[in-house]
């Protein structure tokens, strides 16, 4: 029986025909183009909405990373503590059962 299958799934192609059995690429002649038309029209569309992005200016740029710096040693400053609060606890308790 000369029945052919072709099951496409995420780009790639499964033919089944008879007991022979081919996987393929799932890129068929015509399927070049429209990718490029696809790449195309993307770059494109990044291409419009790179022109409508606000760009901050030099304050607002500084500002956010003062912004973010103090946020980032705030935070290491707390992680830290709760390491060395933890690393106590786990000593304690560890010399306690140790004898």
């Amino acid at each position: 029986m000369g029945a052919r299958i072709r099951l496409c799934q995420d780009g790639t192609a499964l033919r089944v025909s008879g007991s022979t059995r081919r996987v393929s690429s799932g890129l068929e002649s015509g399927d070049l183009a429209g990718i490029l038309r696809k790449t195309q029209t993307f770059v494109e569309e990044v291409q419009v909405e790179m022109r409508r992005v606000t760009w901050p200016d030099r304050e607002q740029l500084r500002n956010a990373t003062i912004v973010i710096l103090i946020f980032v040693i705030i935070l290491a400053f707390i992680i830290g503590g709760m390491d060395a609060v933890f690393s106590w606890f786990v000593r304690t308790l560890v010399s306690l059962f140790s004898g």
